[in-house]
């Protein structure tokens, strides 16, 4: 089997970290790995500094909004401006569901956004989808990996 797809949360809860692995692990523990930044700095030195090659890349980011150290849309700006890092898709995972906070994602170059569920069913069932629509499509799979396999 090829490589696990890889997506990078950054997000500063630990309880959402947890919850989202919990629900990775559970469904998708052989074909997709989650790890975690808990702010910007770290995720932009991570994603745009110069020794990071294509296939370190994650395949898809969650990102909050909200963060100890900034704002996710600061972040989108930033990784947008590093032609490795542009193509990864960023799903902003946000308590907010302020029609400008959408917005203002999509302009800056969210390829989706998604208001955190309220419950542990509704965060599986949304994962759940999340995957399958970026994970199904040939093209966006990550080198080597067959998903439905």
């Amino acid at each position: 089997m090829g490589r696990k797809a890889k997506i990078l949360m950054i997000d500063d809860s630990k309880l959402d970290q947890v919850a989202v692995k919990r629900v990775i692990d559970k469904l998708y523990d052989d074909k997709i790995g989650c790890t975690f930044r808990q702010g910007i700095d770290d995720a932009i030195e991570e994603l745009c500094s110069g020794t990071s090659g294509v296939e370190t890349l994650p395949d898809l980011i969650l990102l909050d909004l909200n963060l100890d150290d900034g704002n996710g849309l600061e972040f989108i700006v930033e990784l947008k401006k590093h032609p490795q890092a542009r193509a990864v898709p960023v799903v902003i995972f946000s308590s907010s569901t302020d029609i400008n906070d959408i917005r203002t994602a999509y302009d800056r170059g969210a390829s989706s956004y998604w208001s955190k569920p309220c419950n542990p069913r509704d965060l599986e069932v949304g994962l759940r989808k999340l995957c399958e629509y970026w994970f199904s499509k040939p093209n966006l799979l990550p080198l080597g990996c067959s998903f439905f396999d």
